[in-house]
């Protein structure tokens, strides 16, 4: 039996710096028969997958995990 989820919005989004790569993680919030559940994702693989989910915008936030800190940053999308 298969139960059919779908996206429903991005609610946050994570960098992770694991033995120097970087890996871009979105908190996504999905929709179902049995109500709403949130898991990580690759931020790449969402944006392929659900495009209508990541509204351009000029400005966003990311948290950036260094050494067990949570670091939150503002940064510009487009490069100056």
């Amino acid at each position: 039996m298969t139960i059919e989820t779908w996206p429903v919005r991005v609610e946050d989004r994570e960098v992770k710096r694991l033995r120097g790569n970087e890996i871009v993680l979105v908190k996504v919030i999905w929709a179902g028969p049995t109500g709403e559940s949130a898991t990580w994702e690759s931020e790449s693989r969402m944006k392929d997958s659900y495009p209508k989910l990541f509204p351009s915008s000029k400005f966003s936030r990311t948290k950036i995990l260094l050494g067990g800190r949570v670091v939150t940053a503002r940064f510009s999308l487009f490069s100056f």
